[in-house]
């Protein structure tokens, strides 16, 4: 409930609580303070109990390869395992951690994946996992998993249009452990279809992170984009054609610059296609393009400025549209 009110204090319609999970021996002394198998009930019933029509709490886990990262770095990884029906345990492979994920009726995030060398994620020949954090408790982004979430797209996009393969998400993460710093910041909206709050609804959380409608922001500006009138996450057919791409981008800040601009970025399998600066705190623009060959676009917005003497940068990713043609 703690955690809700925070939340609704800065204006989120939804948060996942993703508590560390330990083996599930917790009775025997072996996990410390991390969430054990037989604490999980009680954790779904005190998130049900903090359930809102204004604000939807989710119930989630983050797993790790194991106990002690920082002592034996080697083989080592975090997994965010989201809208798991029982518990799943920590420890083992990065495949396992996956396996675990799938098997308690959830899908999982791989958590800052180039965060440092002991919580890095080691294994990127698995398989199962739907997406990888680009933002996680930092101002700005990590490149490199920018950089991983361009070549997972792109090495995956015949499976993601033929329905063969899930989408890749990109997300941004507080991994609040306490309520200080920029606890609320780095955060995800999604494209529900609605206004409306998801209300007690997770599954309208879920699905539509699954289904990759998504923007992550590293400070709550927004940034949203079209292709031909498709939100991201649609798998759009398109004929052969001169500029039979319609791209519309929409963006605002929500810092208070003084002396706004920007950049707006278009990114078609892993390679800008367009930049363009603009001045002030909000800009919408719309671009055509033509595609000889199936692909995906997805959008970048940087806002840069000055909060008093100090620059500052707010950055947005939205997730991509896949093209497919005949």
């Amino acid at each position: 409930m703690q955690r809700r009110d925070q939340a609704n204090s800065k204006g989120l319609k939804w948060i996942i609580i993703t508590d560390h999970a330990g083996t599930g021996d917790y009775e025997n002394g072996a996990d410390g303070p991390r969430l054990a198998s037989n604490e999980w009930y009680l954790y779904i019933n005190e998130c049900n109990d903090a359930q809102t029509s204004y604000i939807t709490v989710c119930p989630g886990e983050e797993l790790a390869t194991k106990e002690y990262e920082i002592l034996h770095p080697e083989n080592s990884g975090h997994l965010l395992c989201y809208a798991n029906s029982s518990y799943a345990a920590s420890y083992g492979t990065c495949q396992e951690l996956i396996n675990r994920t799938n098997s308690a009726g959830g899908f999982g995030i791989i958590a800052h994946p180039y965060a440092n060398a002991w919580v890095n994620w080691d294994d990127w020949n698995v398989t199962g996992f739907r997406g990888l954090e680009v933002i996680s408790n930092q101002s700005d982004y990590s490149q490199s998993a920018v950089n991983k979430w361009d070549e997972l797209l792109t090495d995956n996009l015949q499976g993601i249009i033929n329905g063969s393969h899930p989408k890749v998400i990109g997300m941004a993460n507080s991994d609040a452990h306490n309520t200080q710093g920029g606890w609320g910041k780095n955060m995800n909206y999604i494209y529900t279809g609605s206004s409306n709050p998801p209300g007690t609804n997770r599954s309208s959380v879920y699905d539509n992170l699954r289904a990759g409608r998504v923007t992550a922001s590293s400070d709550g500006s927004l940034a949203v984009f079209s292709l031909n009138s498709y939100a991201p996450g649609s798998i759009v057919n398109v004929n052969q054609g001169t500029n039979n791409i319609s791209i519309t981008v929409s963006a605002e800040c929500v810092e208070s610059y003084s002396s706004p601009s920007g950049t707006i970025k278009i990114i078609k399998n892993g390679e800008s296609v367009y930049s363009e600066p603009f001045d002030g705190s909000s800009v919408t623009m719309t671009h055509s393009f033509t595609a000889t060959a199936d692909c995906y676009y997805r959008v970048e917005v940087t806002f840069t400025g000055f909060v008093g003497d100090e620059p500052k940068d707010s950055y947005c990713f939205v997730n991509p549209v896949y093209v497919s043609l005949p």
